[in-house]
């Protein structure tokens, strides 16, 4: 099963030599470094000229502690874009549906007009999740509504001049 599969093997005996002897992606032994590409290539390096290498609980925590605090900076701007994009395709779905209601209603607006409305539309459910501490929420159930029903009261209103 994948939660017992093998990925590294360390071993300073030598009874492991090779990866082939083994299912694992690496393989350490005393004086090589042995990582899988493929089934077809591996990579190896040659580790005699390190002196040595000390490691015990405190150090691998130091480590995972630097690694998590850089690795959330470094993902913060990714996570950012990945949010704009689908706020980006939220509102062009929104601008879709707005569309349609703008017949059902008669208004005439173009779609950069629908566009903007629908960012509008959008506004009061994100900031209801934000309160509510919801960020989960995306397409569900109530903030579809909410974001409906604001759309059709704007659209109603364009509608009346």
């Amino acid at each position: 099963s994948p939660e017992n599969e093998v990925v590294a093997v360390l071993d300073t005996t030598g009874k492991h030599t090779s990866l082939a002897d083994t299912p694992a992606f690496l393989l350490l032994t005393d004086h090589l470094l042995l990582m899988r590409e493929d089934e077809y290539k591996t990579e190896t390096h040659d580790l005699s000229p390190v002196d040595g290498f000390a490691m015990d609980r405190a150090k691998a925590q130091l480590w995972a502690d630097r690694f998590s605090n850089w690795f959330m900076v470094a993902l913060f701007p990714f996570l950012l874009g990945v949010m704009f994009l689908f706020r980006m395709v939220q509102v062009l779905v929104y601008a879709g549906m707005a569309s349609v209601i703008a017949r059902i209603v008669k208004v005439r607006l173009h779609f950069d007009a629908l566009l903007r409305i629908a960012a509008v539309a959008m506004t009061p459910p994100l900031i209801l999740g934000i309160l509510l501490g919801s960020i989960s929420e995306g397409f569900g159930g109530i903030t579809i509504l909410i974001t409906l029903g604001y759309l059709y009261f704007a659209l109603r209103a364009n509608g009346e001049n």
